[in-house]
C-alpha cells in the first residue's frame, strides 16, 4: 500500500475539509494501485489532540492596588476570571467608561466596577492619563493679575478659603482639621507666601490623598496652582479635575468682585 504520497488536494476535498479548519489534522492518502492519479483515493484524517499548546496562564496577585484575595471576597471572582470575562466581551478596544458600563449588571458597587476596569486596563498594558506609581494625579492653575504676596493673602482670606477648602480656618500649624461633613484634612507643610501641603481625605476614599496649593510668580502676575496626587483611580482624577477647575472659576469671580 502506498501511504502518505504527496499530491494536490482536489477542490471537492477542500470543501469537505473546510469545517475542520480550526483543528489540527494530517491527511494520509492511500491507494492499492501503482498509478494513483488514475484511481479514486481513500483519505484518512488523523486528528491530533491539543496537548498543552498554550503555557499555563500566569496567576495574577494584584492589579489596580487591589489584591486577588480582596477582589474575590468582594466580587466572587479573581482577577484572571474578570479579565477573561471582559476579554470575551472584547473590552480591550473600549475606553475606561465603557468598560465600567459593561460591569454594571455584574457588580453592584460602583467603586469595585471602577477597580475592575482599571485592573483590566493595567493587565492589558494600557496607559491611563494621570496615572503614576502612587496612584493618579491632577494639576490645574490660573494666572491672576496681582503680586505673589497679594495672591497668598487672597488665597488665605475667609472668602477664598470657603471656596477652595470649604471652610475658613486658621491654618496655624500641622494638625488635623475637620473641614466639612465627609471631608477631613491634615495640614503637613505650611510655608507662608509660597505653598502649603495637606492630606485630603473624603470619607468615600479608602486612603488619604495629598493636596498642594502654591502661589507662583509670573512676571507682574501670579499663578494659583492646585496639585492633587495619590488619587485612588481614574474616576477620582476626573472628579477632582472638574472640582479644582470649578474652584478656580469661583476664585477668579471672587477676585473680580472684591
Amino acid at each position: 500500500m502506498n501511504l502518505s504520497r504527496r499530491r494536490k488536494v482536489p477542490s471537492q476535498l477542500c470543501v469537505f475539509l473546510a469545517p475542520f479548519a480550526p483543528l489540527r489534522f494530517k491527511l494520509i492518502f492511500a491507494t492499492k494501485h501503482a498509478n494513483p492519479t488514475d484511481t479514486p483515493l481513500t483519505v484518512h484524517l488523523v486528528f491530533f489532540t491539543k496537548k498543552n499548546t498554550m503555557a499555563k496562564q500566569k496567576e495574577i496577585h494584584q492589579l489596580a492596588s487591589v489584591t486577588n484575595d480582596a477582589l474575590k471576597k468582594a466580587t466572587g471572582k479573581t482577577w484572571t476570571a474578570w479579565i477573561n470575562s471582559l476579554d470575551r466581551k472584547k473590552a480591550d478596544s473600549l475606553p475606561h467608561p465603557e468598560i465600567v458600563k459593561l460591569l454594571a449588571t455584574k457588580v453592584e458597587s460602583p467603586w469595585w466596577r471602577q477597580k475592575i476596569a482599571l485592573g483590566f486596563r493595567e493587565a492589558k498594558g494600557k496607559r491611563i492619563t494621570g496615572q503614576v506609581a502612587g496612584g493618579f494625579q491632577i494639576g490645574v492653575r490660573r494666572v491672576f493679575p496681582m503680586s505673589k504676596d497679594d495672591a497668598w493673602d487672597f488665597l488665605l482670606s475667609p472668602d477664598a478659603m470657603k471656596i477652595w477648602l470649604g471652610k475658613a480656618l486658621a491654618l496655624d500649624g500641622p494638625r488635623p482639621y475637620k473641614v466639612k461633613k465627609g471631608l477631613a484634612a491634615e495640614l503637613r507643610v505650611f510655608k507662608s507666601g509660597s505653598h502649603l501641603r495637606m492630606a485630603w481625605h473624603p470619607d468615600k476614599w479608602i486612603s488619604p490623598s495629598l493636596l498642594q496649593v502654591r502661589v507662583v510668580a509670573s512676571g507682574k502676575k501670579t499663578a494659583l496652582s492646585f496639585h492633587h496626587e495619590g488619587l485612588p483611580d481614574e474616576a477620582a482624577r476626573e472628579e477632582m479635575k472638574i472640582h479644582w477647575t470649578t474652584v478656580l472659576d469661583k476664585l477668579e469671580k471672587r477676585f473680580e468682585t472684591q
